[in-house]
């Protein structure tokens, strides 16, 4: 899945005005969560589109 179609994933479920938190940040768009989580590298952007880097994510 491209970041774009993620992006139209999250607006089809929540809507284009939701808003997004983490441990570290609140009221973001989908455009920047996604950025937020690609520098974190949380987000892995690859040829076969974005992917999650399961050692990086949280658990509290």
């Amino acid at each position: 899945m491209s970041k774009e179609e993620l992006k139209l994933l999250m607006q089809r479920q929540f809507g284009a005005s939701a808003k997004y938190h983490t441990c570290s940040a609140c009221e973001m768009s989908a455009d920047e969560l996604i950025t937020l989580l690609e520098r974190k590298g949380k987000f892995i952007i690859s040829e076969r589109g974005v992917e999650t880097a399961r050692d990086k994510i949280c658990n509290h």
